[in-house]
């Protein structure tokens, strides 16, 4: 059995190291590793990115409220006011 490429993401985040965390997500098969992703990408300013990795997320999860959210505060931060509107609705 190997191990979950994002329990061990987790780890390495909370030890500090993101772009160790980063690298151990991205070859997690786990939806959630994108949400992962995007989180990291928000904390190192990389909206862009954060953003791509959300609309991928959300295309395998369409009924995940937490994505939208956090799909409207990139949107937000990248000063796309109606896109952001449109995430939260």
């Amino acid at each position: 059995m190997t191990a979950d490429p994002l329990a061990a993401a987790e780890r390495a985040y909370r030890q500090g190291d993101s772009q160790t965390a980063d690298r151990l997500a991205a070859d997690s098969s786990r939806p959630e590793a994108l949400q992962f992703r995007a989180m990291l990408a928000m904390q190192a300013g990389s909206l862009e990115a954060a953003s791509g990795f959300l609309a991928t997320y959300l295309e395998a999860r369409p009924q995940d409220a937490n994505g939208w959210h956090n799909l409207a505060l990139v949107a937000s931060q990248q000063g796309s006011l109606e896109k952001a509107v449109d995430a939260w609705q």
